[in-house]
């Protein structure tokens, strides 16, 4: 009995001094149901945090690392013309700066976005009835107040009422709503409209823009996916806004999916699961 508990502590000791030394995959089996079993257990379970806070740390360097080259390379490329002609020439001196100002608020999305995906990995939840009909005019009184190149349209059935996350919820409308405005013309309507169906509160968002081809539309949600390659960055898009939109409509239990033919527009359909109706 006494080999057997010193093997077991031992186990879980070197399992201890693993992860100490960074190796949060590390995992110890302990056999039984006693308490060092259970602590063993206890412990998996810790590492298993562990392992994805660190998993989550490494995508945010990464991403971060990735997509934030280009706008620091645009910032040294003007600032080196700055040092050498800035000075003494008044045009160069406007486009250096409107170019390094247009850079740094690139930046500032792109790492606000990264936040924001870095915390929905851990996010609690506040689930609550939320009015959907009247959610969506809330968003769209926002848009009509700031955004006058595009106008918007609401078509609701009353009295849907879904079970969400009221800042998240809010999020995903914003982020499928913000990528419609980006890459459809001005003077175009972009539509909501809202229905049940099946257990699910159903938001549609509909753009008549330039539409996404078949072999781009399978990676819309991919994060720092762009269909337009050559404009993405002449769109401030950061290629994050329908990521964060799917993780955030996945974590509520709804679905997100896109439908779109190049030349027509595009539609997005959300779904949110219903407040079940009393018997």
């Amino acid at each position: 009995l006494s080999r057997m508990l010193t093997r077991k502590i031992g186990a879980l000791l070197t399992a201890i001094r693993q992860v100490r030394e960074g190796s949060y995959e590390h995992r110890t089996h302990i056999p039984g149901h006693d308490e060092i079993a259970q602590i063993g257990e206890e412990f998996n379970s810790l590492t298993d945090r562990l392992q994805t806070t660190e998993d989550l740390r490494r995508r945010f360097v990464s991403d971060a690392s990735h997509e934030l080259k280009t706008p620091i390379a645009v910032i040294q490329g003007y600032s080196g013309l700055l040092k050498r002609w800035g000075k003494s020439d008044p045009e160069v001196l406007d486009e250096s700066i409107d170019s390094i100002a247009r850079e740094a608020e690139n930046m500032k999305r792109i790492v606000e976005q990264l936040l924001l995906l870095a915390r929905i990995g851990r996010y609690m939840l506040t689930l609550e009835e939320i009015d959907v009909g009247g959610e969506i005019k809330s968003a769209i009184d926002g848009y009509e107040l700031v955004c006058k190149t595009h106008n918007f349209s609401l078509e609701a059935d009353s009295g849907v009422i879904a079970i969400a996350d009221k800042n998240l919820f809010t999020e995903c409308v914003r982020a499928v709503a913000d990528n419609a405005i980006k890459y459809s013309d001005e003077n175009t309507t972009i539509s909501f409209t809202v229905h049940a169906d099946g257990g699910y509160a159903v938001v549609k968002i509909i753009d008549s823009g330039r539409g996404i081809s078949p072999p781009d539309l399978p990676h819309v949600f991919d994060r720092f996916y762009r269909c337009d390659k050559s404009r993405g960055r002449d769109k401030n898009s950061s290629g994050l806004g329908l990521t964060i939109a799917k993780s955030a409509v996945e974590m509520m239990n709804g679905t997100i999916e896109a439908e779109s033919e190049l030349g027509k527009g595009s539609t997005f359909t959300l779904r949110f699961p219903l407040k079940e109706k009393k018997s």
